[in-house]
């Protein structure tokens, strides 16, 4: 049984949809995806000398398509890596743009917006905490 995660849908759901729409981007027609993807993991694979044990077959390639199946360790890392996808994109884990945004960007942030970022952190706290590096910023935010 698939536990369920956010707005009803397990995690294959997530994996199979964020899976499709990555190949879509290279291969927009729908017949022959799991060809395309299964050639692309070999190339990707072959030039990656440290993926060289992992193997991966056609039918594989199609069940993750369909969401039926779902990739784990050195095949999951494989596939992440190659299709420049991070874990939490693949399986529908939620994070806030806006957030990374703000750690990309931090030294250009004026201070009076640096100093008010703990307001939408922790509205209930009175005294700004000394944010100068953006981990601590995550820290404050959750």
């Amino acid at each position: 049984m698939q536990p369920m995660v956010a707005n009803g849908k397990t995690e294959k759901d997530h994996f199979r949809e964020a899976l499709n729409a990555r190949v879509y981007q290279d291969h927009p027609e729908v017949r022959g995806r799991p060809v395309w993807l299964y050639e692309h993991l070999q190339t990707y694979r072959k030039k990656h000398r440290s993926f060289q044990p992992v193997t991966i077959t056609k039918q594989i390639c199609a069940y993750w398509l369909k969401g039926q199946k779902l990739p784990t360790g050195e095949r999951l890392q494989l596939l992440c890596a190659a299709l420049a996808m991070t874990r939490g994109q693949l399986f529908g884990e939620t994070h806030d743009p806006r957030l990374s945004l703000i750690i990309r960007r931090w030294g250009e942030l004026p201070e009076n917006i640096k100093s008010g970022m703990h307001l939408m952190a922790r509205p209930d706290e009175q005294e700004a905490p000394e944010l100068s590096e953006p981990a601590q910023l995550r820290t404050a935010i959750r």
